[in-house]
């Protein structure tokens, strides 16, 4: 696949990355050294590697990534269609989402990735150049939104082939969801268009994954304040963010025209969370009935302790 030279104070390696196929949608990276063992597997929020290779984590990220970015343009060579002219779908039946119904007989005509009509067939003439499908018997729905999600490159694509035309991507890495929602939008990828909401966290132990981090609230509007200049229209709060820090992120995402969601950082109760325009994950909705669970900073233990009373 790729080899890369690895110097790791004295010690000399030659990684070699494999794309093992077979045991997932996607292949499964990893990197191994002159003698085919394990070096590291990296990717994502996590990884492990080698004792005393943690320096060279960022090159065999980097290495992999451009492995994924290359398949993944190879696949969007092969299957993206460009049409030169409309799209017809005709004498399909059209599921209507608004009032839950079925319309059938109905054709629906695409220009410029925009659905331009939705009318009765009635063997009307299509524009010249254009795709006409026939929909006898089948069934049309809207393009589905996953409101949570956090998109990354290998799985984008995933999402158009289950018919999610729209994502949520709710904490990711700024410049790698970037990068990914340009190459999307440029067709270089395959995959839905990326509604962006904004991750901060507080400093600590248990940080998110995603470190942008605010302990202040001067560093709590200047996040909001980035990300709104970058295009995202919601804030994500996480778990470690103070709780006198949540009332002045909601104001200043307000006053930006941004929503916010996220979690209910440790200390707080749902309740506690005015507001917000959302919750995400329903296990902070249950503290609000659980005052005596208090480990509400170690995961395993605050999962534990909503399990206990979940049944």
């Amino acid at each position: 696949m790729k080899s890369l030279p690895i110097d790791a104070g004295g010690k000399k390696v030659n990684a070699t990355l494999y794309a093992v196929d077979g045991l997932y949608f996607t292949p499964a990276y990893i990197w191994l050294d002159d003698t085919n063992n394990l070096l590291a597997v990296v990717g994502g929020w996590s990884g492990m590697v080698r004792e005393g290779f943690e320096g060279s984590l960022g090159a065999l990220i980097d290495q992999k990534e451009q492995v994924q970015s290359a398949r993944a343009g190879d696949m969007a060579k092969k299957l993206i269609h460009h049409l030169s002219g409309d799209l017809v779908i005709k004498n399909v039946t059209v599921f209507d989402s608004l009032n839950a119904n079925k319309v059938p007989g109905q054709r629906v005509t695409v220009r410029d990735e925009r659905i331009v009509s939705v009318e009765a067939e009635s063997g009307q003439p299509s524009s010249a150049g254009a795709q006409v499908i026939d929909g006898t018997g089948k069934m049309l729905l809207p393009g589905l939104w996953d409101m949570h999600q956090h998109v990354f490159p290998d799985l984008a694509v995933f999402d158009v082939a289950s018919g999610i035309t729209t994502a949520r991507d709710l904490a990711n890495s700024i410049e790698d969801l970037g990068k990914l929602k340009k190459h999307i939008e440029q067709g270089e990828q395959i995959g839905p268009r990326i509604v962006l909401a904004g991750f901060i966290d507080g400093p600590g132990p248990y940080e998110g994954p995603v470190k942008v981090l605010a302990a202040t609230p001067e560093e709590a509007r200047r996040r909001v304040d980035d990300y709104a200049k970058l295009g995202y229209v919601q804030i994500k709060i996480y778990s470690s963010v103070k709780p006198e820090l949540v009332p002045v992120i909601i104001d200043e995402a307000h006053k930006l025209g941004l929503r916010v969601s996220g979690h209910v950082p440790s200390g707080m109760i749902a309740e506690q969370r005015d507001g917000a325009d959302e919750i995400q994950h329903m296990n902070f909705v249950f503290l609000n009935f659980m005052p005596d669970v208090t480990e509400t900073h170690a995961r395993p233990l605050h999962r534990a302790g909503k399990a206990r009373r979940g049944h």
